[in-house]
């Protein structure tokens, strides 16, 4: 997904969703909720967040997630 975002104007993305941004986006890490969010909530320690001004892609969905949730035929 594509997205351009205004001056100013923040999203926060799952880490390994974020594909490319300009170099006009400042990016920073940041942590997710407390110690029982991060062991058992299942979308780990840290996010991004992206600020504008500036295009983000991000995908739908991070590649192990996709993968974990691709049926292969039994050969």
């Amino acid at each position: 997904m594509k997205r351009v975002l205004a001056t100013g104007e923040s999203v926060t993305v799952d880490t390994f969703s974020l594909v490319a941004y300009e170099k006009t986006v400042t990016m920073e890490v940041v942590r997710v909720g407390g110690c029982v969010v991060m062991c058992c909530g299942g979308s780990g320690m840290y996010n991004t967040k992206l600020t504008g001004p500036g295009t983000i892609v991000i995908a739908s969905m991070p590649p192990k997630k996709m993968k974990a949730g691709m049926v292969c035929p039994d050969q």
